[in-house]
């Protein structure tokens, strides 16, 4: 099992977490909870560092427990079922894609206040390209990056709250109540996006020295960092500018800097935009942490937990990653406001599933260094704070489309769920067939049943030959065979697939089938078979290659093994099946000599013959 070097410190991870959760918000929040709630508005920034505070020890809690690289879906994994599981780590992996797009386009608002959006969003394709690269590189050459940029946002909110705390006017926060108790709440649900992204810091678990330790001081420290920051940062934001000029502003630190020195607006812009900018790249190299946990466990596409073979990076993780962000920021069109509605929803499920796990685990007899107060009353109590948020969120303008978006990434995730199963987990097939057996006997005989009579031709069977019809379904192509054949050996992962097939054959009276349930690949004796026929069975073969290699060891010499392979609406598809030579590759390398492959196409469907000798 591929797994990745523990290379990271205490310091450094520090510098690591402050960076990955002092992100866009912070240089844009005060504005947006000024706006709401006016003075008033302190009130939620306490409220919610306390809120923060306390979450932050639960995931200090889990991470000392399981230090591994999933994080979140880690979690999940030991205290939910398989499929929440999943949903986890694709609701957090989502997540991790909106958060490297809402802060490289939050970042460049800040450096570039007048450029046009679709400037925007080509200089953040091109940073996500090289932050991307830098990843590919490995956490030596990463954490140098991510410390610089780290160094930045303490000095940018350093020097923000320096300079402009000898300017604070009191009257500013007078009157302190402007808008009543419920726009502080609406403000708290926009302060608590600040705080969200400790799960990407527990990603790193695995490439932490001691982690059980090292990673729950590092997420306790720093969100307790970005509490005091953020109180006093939204403190003397609006004691140097009054709350409703401040809410007017795109990029309110930098104005109410202006305010203070004229010439410390474009430093503090710049400062800003360096900073925000260096939260996405912290989250470039956190993410695809997640999806190589994920695909290690046969959860995420298989081949993603690859690690590269000098660099010891999950290359193709960072790669899937990429790309998935890039369309994130092309879709949002550079819209700040729009990534922020959509993201704030996601966390909030996302940390109450986690809420969910933690109450499952705590008790759990597993070492762990550290555990969290209020361990009892804490999660109810959270998860009352996450009601409310959420309530208050859908009155807002943007939440009915952002809801939307919310719903269709959500079930995106099962079908997807389904399809990295049916390639990566032979029990999940064997389910899956046994489940849907009554659909898919209705649709694959549409869908196939005109290749049928080819296949059975070309198979040239006589009474001469011994078949093994692998991947028998209910048993259509098996009564074909035994009519001809000596006998037939009818072969299926599904047992309720096989009963089909019985009941098929009885009726038909034939005596010469024998009906195998297969758990492994092909359990017969070398050299068993005349003619081995595999129809759609070959679309869900979780190791082809194994797969493939035990039937060629199954086969006689001189026999001849028939595939029919399908790419149609839902029927799963290896990768290997997409080009001529990779099929080739494929089976000489399983034994198999002189294959053969013919494509046809019709009504969006291609269905792939393949032929092989022994």
């Amino acid at each position: 099992m591929p797994t990745l070097r523990r290379t990271i410190g205490f310091p450094v991870l520090l510098l690591l977490a402050i960076n990955a959760l002092l992100g866009s918000d912070i240089f844009f929040v005060p504005g947006i909870a000024a706006g709401l709630a006016g003075p008033s508005s302190l009130i939620a920034w306490i409220g919610i560092g306390i809120f923060a505070m306390l979450m932050a020890c639960f995931f200090a809690e889990m991470v000392s427990a399981w230090p591994r690289a999933g994080g979140i879906y880690e979690y999940a994994k030991h205290g939910l079922n398989e499929p929440s599981a999943f949903l986890v780590g694709w609701l957090a992996w989502i997540v991790g894609s909106i958060i490297i797009a809402t802060e490289l386009v939050g970042g460049l608002i800040y450096l570039l206040p007048t450029a046009p959006l679709w400037m925007v969003v080509i200089i953040a394709l091109g940073l996500l390209a090289m932050f991307s690269a830098v990843a590919l590189r490995g956490m030596k050459v990463s954490a140098v990056v991510l410390l610089a940029f780290g160094v930045a946002t303490l000095i940018a909110l350093s020097v923000f709250i320096f300079i402009g705390l000898p300017a604070v006017n009191l009257a500013n926060f007078s009157p302190f109540w402007v808008a009543g108790l419920p726009a502080v709440g609406l403000a708290a649900f926009f302060i608590a996006n600040m705080f969200f992204g400790w799960e990407g810091m527990t990603y790193l678990a695995e490439e932490v020295k001691d982690p059980r330790k090292t990673v729950p001081r590092a997420l306790l420290i720093a969100t307790g960092a970005l509490a005091i920051l953020g109180i006093a940062v939204a403190t003397v934001s609006m004691g140097i500018m009054r709350w409703d000029v401040l809410a007017q502003s795109g990029a309110p630190l930098a104005s109410a800097a202006e305010s203070v020195m004229p010439s410390l607006s474009v430093i503090m812009r710049l400062m800003a935009g360096v900073a925000i900018i260096g939260t996405a790249a912290s989250w470039v190299v956190f993410a695809p942490r997640l999806l190589f946990a994920m695909a290690r466990d046969n959860m995420f596409i298989h081949g993603v937990q690859k690690l590269h073979p000098k660099w010891n990076t999950p290359y193709l993780a960072i790669a899937l990653q990429t790309v998935v962000t890039a369309i994130v920021i092309v879709i949002s069109s550079g819209s700040i406001r729009m990534l922020f509605d959509i993201i704030i929803p996601m966390y909030v499920l996302l940390y109450f599933m986690f809420l969910l796990c933690y109450v499952r685990l705590r008790d759990l007899p597993i070492k762990r260094e550290f555990v969290a107060p209020f361990r009892n009353i804490g999660p109810p109590i959270l998860v009352i704070v996450m009601v409310a948020l959420m309530t208050t969120w859908l009155g807002t303008p943007g939440a009915p489309l952002a809801f939307t978006i919310l719903i269709v990434l959500l079930l995106c995730g099962f079908p997807s769920y389904v399809a990295i199963k049916l390639q990566t987990d032979r029990a999940f097939v064997e389910k899956f067939w046994n489940s849907m057996s009554a659909a898919l006997n209705i649709y694959v005989p549409l869908l196939i049943g005109g290749h049928w009579g080819r296949v059975e031709k070309d198979a040239g069977i006589d009474k001469r030959h011994t078949v093994l019809d692998y991947g028998c379904g209910a048993g259509y192509l098996t009564e074909r065979f035994a009519k001809k054949a000596r006998r037939v050996v009818a072969a299926d992962i599904s047992e309720k697939q096989l009963n089909k097939a019985l009941a098929r054959i009885s009726h038909a009276e034939l005596a010469n089938v024998m009906f195998v349930k297969v758990s492994r690949p092909a359990p017969f004796p070398a050299n068993s078979f005349d003619r081995i026929v595999c129809t759609l069975a070959i679309n869900y073969f979780v190791e082809p290659k194994k797969e493939l290699a035990a039937l060629a060891r199954t086969l006689k010499r001189g026999g001849k093994a028939l595939f029919l392979a399908v790419h149609a609406p839902g029927i799963t598809s290896h990768a290997f099946l997409k080009h001529d030579r990779t099929i080739k590759t494929l089976f000489d390398s399983a034994g198999f000599k002189r294959p053969t492959i013919e494509r046809t196409k019709s009504l969006g469907r291609e269905y792939i013959y393949i032929s092989a000798e022994k």
